[in-house]
């Protein structure tokens, strides 16, 4: 995304504007519902000053959004970003079965249904401080099903465990995700690495949560952790 943007100001305004959210919050003391309210963008930014968020789609079954593509009103205002949080969500709807931690479906070592706390909490926030910061309004998707009932995260059949609600679910999330970068390849070009594979020119942030208790025992992880599959020689650590 080196048209727009310099990598370095966008690293630290992501490890800087983040809010800092309590880390160990048990499901049942979070909020109830999502995030709504986005941060007004810089007074000197053509943006709109409420919101520069447009619901690009949504998947909405009985009236509830599962899903949400958010996005630029217009496609030149885009940052050539897509943010995803797969296990951030808060709806857990009757009609949707509570997925088996284990059988057909999972694993040898079970299927996780715990969400990753804020995540969701965390992915508006950077997109929020990118809009303000830059002037230019990422690509957000986002799942809003507790990971009990759908992990956006996983092959469909361990996923959606067979169920047809969840099954449209993942593939709008999957499909938003691609329509997002469809959209960045649009506007800012693709680029072909050394496999030959080309991609988007442009950066997917693809927000987790980490409760294990290797780093401090039993609070989890104090830090920030990117998962980047770059060498450490590359950066030069």
């Amino acid at each position: 995304f080196r048209q727009k943007m310099n990598v370095i100001p966008l690293l630290t305004l992501l490890f800087t504007n983040i809010v800092t959210i309590k880390s160990s919050c048990p499901d049942e003391h979070c909020l109830s519902i999502p995030i709504t309210t986005l941060v007004p963008v810089n007074s000197c930014c053509h943006l709109p000053s409420k919101n520069p968020f447009k619901t690009r789609s949504a998947t909405i079954i009985n009236g509830e959004t599962y899903i949400s593509f958010l996005g630029p009103e217009n496609l030149s205002d885009a940052a050539p970003i897509v943010i995803a949080a797969a296990h951030g969500g808060y709806l857990k709807p009757d009609s949707i079965p509570d997925r088996q931690t284990t059988g057909p479906y999972c694993p040898s070592k079970g299927c996780k249904t715990l969400k990753d706390a804020n995540t969701l909490e965390i992915a508006r926030a950077i997109a929020d401080a990118i809009a303000r910061k830059f002037c230019k309004v990422p690509f957000l998707i986002i799942n809003h099903l507790h990971r009990s009932k759908l992990d956006a995260n996983r092959e469909i059949g361990e996923a959606a465990q067979s169920n047809p609600t969840a099954e449209k679910a993942w593939w709008d999330f999957h499909d938003f995700i691609s329509e997002a970068q469809g959209l960045v390849v649009r506007q800012f070009g693709a680029v072909s690495g050394e496999t030959g594979r080309e991609g988007a020119r442009g950066l997917f942030l693809d927000v987790h949560g980490y409760a294990g208790t290797d780093w401090v025992q039993g609070d989890g992880s104090p830090f920030v952790q990117w998962g980047y599959r770059f060498s450490k020689v590359l950066f030069r650590l």
